[in-house]
């Protein structure tokens, strides 16, 4: 059961948003990684995402960012440092996909991808704050995307 401060419409156009962009970016590589940078990255990004989906134990991944009314607040992993770490895996992942191909129609498709995700950051952080009393606190010890900066 998703919590009732939700809006359902607000939930899946940005999911909707978020895939679309995603499946546009990736059917239209040709290229994964031209560059050791490009690799090494794109390497990050998915040992990030894989540390974040065990952290929370995968039964918690879910791909709204509605909060379920059973959904446990981690601290632990990734979210010790960050509260968003699949956002920056999904990041680290396609910006050099992005750089080794950089067309006008895919640096749009990502700077899409880039406004939806923060978007969906905002909103989901939102309700995590109506979800949790200690939200706030665990925010002025971590950063949304990059330790330390952002």
């Amino acid at each position: 059961m998703q919590t009732r401060l939700a809006h359902p419409l607000v939930s899946y156009t940005l999911v909707v948003s978020q895939f679309s962009t995603l499946i546009a970016l990736v059917a239209s590589t040709t290229v994964w990684y031209e560059t050791f940078i490009a690799l090494f990255l794109q390497s990050t990004g998915a040992a990030i995402g894989i540390w974040a989906a065990f952290t929370m134990r995968l039964t918690q991944i879910a791909i709204l960012p509605d909060p379920s009314d059973d959904i446990l607040l981690i601290q632990s992993g990734p979210y010790r440092f960050i509260r968003h770490p699949m956002y920056l895996s999904v990041l680290l992942i396609m910006i050099p996909m992005v750089s080794v191909e950089p067309t006008l129609q895919r640096l749009i498709l990502l700077a899409l991808l880039f406004v939806t995700l923060l978007t969906k950051l905002h909103y989901e952080e939102y309700l995590l704050k109506k979800r949790f009393s200690n939200y706030a606190a665990y925010q002025k010890r971590t950063k949304k995307l990059l330790p330390w900066v952002f």
